[in-house]
């Protein structure tokens, strides 16, 4: 039986679309991507409709950016998450980190309706955090990703940090 999976990601990037391309191929997912946006500051790569091989859409938004100490950051507040999420047309969702709308209201919803979400996370503990930022996290991370069916971790870095 295929399992039909909705992934939740904020952008499509190089690094990714090779990962979304082999699940697609598989017989036993049926693969749905959303990105929150096309692109951001400070990721400057230019994808081709070639690059993807996988069902896709980018969500209507808006992009409230934020800078940071090492780069920009894009708030994406996506609306319309909320009437994707309510078709149900999926089994599992596949969430691409905590730190936008459409992440964090899929989190909500998945917990609420009890559908297994699975965390997919590249951060880890190497980076430099604010004392504020470390506190948040770790008042928040353990429930959200306590509460996921799994950690997709991408790389040994970022599997020691959804250990934690």
């Amino acid at each position: 039986m295929r399992r039909r999976v909705l992934v939740i990601s904020e952008i499509p990037t190089p690094y990714r679309l090779p990962l979304f391309r082999a699940i697609a191929r598989s017989d036993e997912v049926d693969l749905h991507v959303l990105f929150c946006a096309d692109e951001q500051p400070d990721r400057p790569w230019t994808l081709q409709e070639a690059d993807f091989g996988f069902a896709y859409e980018v969500m209507r938004g808006l992009g409230i950016p934020l800078r940071t100490r090492r780069n920009s950051f894009v708030y994406e507040i996506n609306p319309g998450i909320v009437r994707r999420l309510a078709r149900r047309d999926f089994d599992a969702i596949v969430i691409a980190g905590y730190s936008v709308f459409a992440e964090q209201v899929a989190i909500a919803w998945a917990r609420a309706t009890r559908t297994p979400y699975l965390i997919h996370a590249e951060s880890h503990h190497g980076k430099p955090r604010s004392r504020m930022i470390r506190t948040a996290k770790s008042a928040l991370l353990p429930q959200i990703i306590g509460a996921a069916a799994a950690g997709l971790a991408a790389g040994s870095a970022a599997s020691r940090y959804l250990a934690s």
